[in-house]
């Protein structure tokens, strides 16, 4: 089960983050996973509740998954298409010439954060933290 060691990373990814960005907590980390990552959602989302409680920003963080089917291009066909079933040759003629330009991802895509402006804790302001990459298997 490889999925723990990942949302170790993610964890360790969105703490630097609100560390960088003056936040006190992380409420919603977002996550792109592409049907080729080799990562399993479900196995995933549950290593995720182990793996936040390490990361004190991160305790109550609710991570979102967002799928990202697979898409090939057919330089033969000159046209992106849905690859046909368990493979990526091309949905139109078949070709296995193509390239893969989604369905690789494995992206941290954004973070939700709280900023504790007041030295109560009060006061709490809402913010978002950019990209980062987590891994996962190189775009070609």
């Amino acid at each position: 089960m490889h999925e723990l060691s990942i949302a170790l990373e993610i964890a360790r990814i969105a703490d630097e983050s609100a560390v960088r960005a003056g936040a006190a907590r992380v409420v919603r980390v977002q996550v792109s996973v592409g049907e080729l990552s080799g990562v399993d959602p479900d196995a995933l989302a549950f290593a995720w509740e182990a793996a936040r409680a390490g990361w004190s920003r991160c305790q109550n963080a609710r991570l979102e998954l967002c799928w990202i089917e697979l898409r090939v291009f057919c330089p033969q066909c000159g046209v992106e298409t849905d690859p046909r079933p368990h493979s990526v040759a091309c949905g139109r003629c078949g070709s296995l010439r193509t390239r893969v330009v989604a369905g690789k991802e494995l992206d941290v895509v954004s973070l939700e954060v709280e900023r504790d402006d007041a030295a109560d804790g009060a006061g709490a302001q809402p913010g978002t933290v950019a990209q980062r990459r987590t891994g996962g298997r190189p775009a070609e």
